[in-house]
């Protein structure tokens, strides 16, 4: 029998669309370290943030089809993204084939200890207080994590700024000194 080549040939490099300490990342590194122990072959993380995920996607969209570079897509990337960006340089549907799925990650709701509430209700009512004044964090515009934060803010009648971070993590310090009222993050 002739030898031939046998997938991976070449380090696999696994492309989040997310800056590193994120959920996405988080998942990614696991996924990447099971994959490197199963496959005898290195997996390199690489992080990409911007645009909500586009940047990252456009990257993996013109990379060869040739299963040695891989998108941790999101919701937000593939859902949510073509449907807010429909100018997009890439067709979620024709440029991507799905792999598998990692993860199902739920959003929590948190809030800053300066605000001084214990639970939604005492979050919404600070926030109908104070029209205007509260900030959030999401994970880019755009994103699930925006987008959650906007239907909640909606439907409590909450008027709120939006401070968009490259991941929801990055927001956790300026959340714990008061600088940030609350977010949505996974």
């Amino acid at each position: 029998v002739w030898a031939q080549s046998v997938y991976p040939q070449k380090p696999i490099r696994i492309v989040v669309p997310f800056a590193a300490g994120g959920s996405t990342d988080v998942m990614a590194r696991l996924v990447g370290q099971k994959m490197a122990e199963t496959l005898g072959q290195t997996v390199l993380i690489d992080n990409r943030p911007g645009a909500g995920g586009a940047i990252a996607s456009d990257q993996v969209a013109k990379a060869p089809a040739d299963g040695h570079t891989l998108l941790m897509a999101t919701t937000s990337t593939h859902a949510i993204l073509p449907v807010a960006n429909p100018k997009l340089p890439y067709d979620v549907q024709r440029d991507f084939v799905a792999v598998g799925l990692v993860a199902k990650a739920p959003n929590v709701l948190v809030a800053s200890p300066a605000l001084g509430v214990n639970d939604v209700k005492g979050l919404i009512d600070v926030g109908r207080s104070q029209p205007g004044k509260l900030s959030f964090a999401s994970s880019g515009n755009g994103t699930i994590t925006h987008l959650v934060s906007e239907a909640f803010n909606k439907a409590a009648g909450i008027q709120a700024i939006h401070v968009p971070y490259k991941t929801g993590f990055q927001a956790l310090t300026d959340m714990a000194s008061g600088g940030i009222a609350y977010q949505f993050d996974s």
